[in-house]
């Protein structure tokens, strides 16, 4: 199963991630950046969904920032603004939010794939049962077992006690039909982290 629908994930994942360069490129370019600035805003967030990498890049323009000058009390001198923060501390951060961000993404993307691919696996389970005759389709029933947000989508949850024959696919709140949680026929957003 898994061998069957990579294609479809990792073609999800490439026009995630050239929407991500895009807005990095578009970004880097109204600002003025030059290529290196640019590539380097791409390298942090490449493997990143394209909110994770919105996420990480406003960071860098947090951190990079000047801090504000601390407000002096009345009577007091002004005081002095603080020093912005060393470009290579502000490396060393955003690498380090990029890299919680990834391990973030890579643990959905397993978590995802995995889920389809045992479901996927009891479903053709069940189907090669009925077709060699052994379990009648026509006695058997599905039912959608829902979890309660924010665990779960408010469109699945709003699927909870849906009982369909065998075969017959559920729907989902957004009117996508879905065999099981995860499957894998179904857009990315009725599937990652089902």
């Amino acid at each position: 199963v898994l061998r069957e629908t990579r294609g479809r994930l990792i073609t999800a994942i490439t026009e995630e991630q050239r929407a991500s360069i895009i807005d990095a490129l578009a970004e880097g370019t109204s600002a003025g950046e030059n290529p290196r600035v640019q590539a380097r805003a791409i390298r942090e967030t490449l493997g990143l969904t394209r909110k994770q990498a919105a996420t990480v890049r406003a960071y860098r323009r947090t951190l990079e920032a000047a801090p504000p000058a601390p407000a002096a009390a009345e009577g007091e001198d002004p005081k002095p603004a603080p020093k912005p923060r060393d470009p290579k501390q502000v490396d060393r951060m955003v690498d380090k939010a990029a890299a919680r961000a990834l391990n973030r993404r890579a643990e959905t993307v397993a978590r995802t794939e995995a889920k389809a691919a045992v479901h996927e696996g009891m479903y053709q389970g069940y189907d090669q049962a009925v077709e060699a005759g052994v379990l009648p389709a026509e006695q058997m029933e599905q039912k959608w077992l829902a979890g309660v947000p924010p665990r779960t989508r408010a469109w699945h949850a709003s699927m909870n006690g849906q009982t369909r024959p065998w075969g017959e696919p559920f729907t989902s709140g957004h009117g996508v039909s879905l065999r099981f949680p995860g499957d894998p026929t179904a857009p990315v957003d009725e599937r990652a982290n089902c």
